[in-house]
């Protein structure tokens, strides 16, 4: 089965998300969901103009059933 994701934007709006996703300011990509982690990857210019990615590691709460 493909692990999902439930994020909350700063509005408090939910999303359901999956590995491909697009998220973010600036438009990360949702790489890998684990037990307790996600990981986005963001490509962004920099001050110098050049094309830069991140990875960025976002906790992921375990679900509390119900």
């Amino acid at each position: 089965e493909r692990p999902r994701a439930l994020v909350l934007d700063p509005s408090g709006r939910a999303y359901i998300v999956s590995e491909g996703t697009l998220i973010g300011k600036n438009d990360g990509a949702v790489q890998r969901i684990g037990d307790n982690t996600m990981i986005v990857r963001e490509a962004y210019v920099d001050y110098v103009g050049e094309r830069t990615e991140k990875e960025i590691e976002l906790h992921v709460r375990q679900s509390q059933g119900g």
